[in-house]
């Protein structure tokens, strides 16, 4: 399976840069972009820019948007020219550098229209599911000029998946939690995010269930859910605060046992190969409560 994964992989790639265009739409705009190397590259997406340094294309990047959470790796990319925030770049900026491909995600796709009146190309780098990112890493791996490097990554991020999936099969975890957004009111996210993917892949339940992304759940429903474990990011600073803003949750395993835990956002909330590394460890530490 492996063998034809990878394989597949390779055909794709071959595929894309055997044509002169590659048709990459941002909500069915038509907009189009070689499938070619660019090597002046804006990033306005987190994700892509840690892509980039995963693959060794970052001495393509010109310069990125700004996001509250950091960008991996920090101590490379504090440092890099920037363009304003991820949701409000400056365009001025942007024309001034000349790139010849700017990289969007969903919090700045409103930025393209302006894109296109510039005449700079651009394309959208974000996904719902993480086996479609990985599955669309070597196209990415064509746009940064680092085809092979990316087959590559993709293909070790898809065994990693498969290991923690052997691992369940031989220990399962059947365990219940959540994802927190924030602790005051409770706020989780639900089966649909990106966090309720990675309880997914891990086998567990999500006692979030709502056809909203973030709903808020009451401290009376946490108590009943009963969840063995809880993990807060986003405007969550400190594990402990989860249950000081909520003492009924220390009736539940997770407060009684101290199974409550804080989780850095960008490892959670933005679809790179980092999240199935992070996946791994949350397996290894949820493993425990089993015992």
């Amino acid at each position: 399976m492996k063998k034809i994964l990878i394989v597949t992989i390779c055909v794709l790639v071959l595929s894309f840069t055997a044509f002169a265009e590659w048709n990459y739409s941002i909500e069915q705009d038509g907009s189009r972009v070689e499938a070619r190397e660019y090597n002046r590259i804006i990033s306005l997406s987190p994700g892509a820019v840690e892509v980039m340094y995963m693959i060794g294309a970052q001495d393509k990047l010109l310069a990125i948007g700004t996001s509250r959470s950091g960008i991996w790796p920090q101590e490379e990319t504090s440092l890099l020219d920037n363009v304003g925030s991820i949701t409000k770049p400056s365009l001025e900026k942007v024309v001034a550098l000349e790139p010849d491909l700017v990289i969007l995600n969903s919090m700045s796709t409103e930025f393209a229209e302006t894109l296109e009146q510039h005449g700079i190309p651009y394309l959208l780098f974000a996904t719902d599911s993480l086996e479609a990112m990985l599955e669309e890493l070597p196209v990415f791996g064509v746009i940064c000029g680092r085809p092979q490097e990316a087959i590559k990554l993709s293909a070790e991020k898809f065994e990693k998946l498969d290991s923690v999936r052997e691992k369940l099969e031989e220990k399962p975890l059947n365990l219940k939690g959540a994802f927190l957004y924030t602790a005051s009111p409770i706020q989780g996210f639900n089966e649909e995010s990106l966090p309720g993917q990675i309880l997914e892949i891990l086998g567990c339940e999500n006692m979030v269930s709502s056809t909203m992304a973030r709903p808020i759940l009451t401290p009376e429903y946490v108590v009943e859910q009963n969840p063995d474990f809880l993990f807060g990011a986003m405007a969550i600073t400190k594990a402990e605060d989860i249950t000081n803003s909520n003492p009924l949750l220390l009736e539940t395993r997770a407060g009684k046992e101290g199974n409550v835990y804080l989780v850095p956002s960008q490892k959670i909330l933005r679809p790179t190969p980092r999240v199935i590394d992070f996946i791994e460890e949350l397996y290894e530490q949820l493993s425990e409560l089993t015992e």
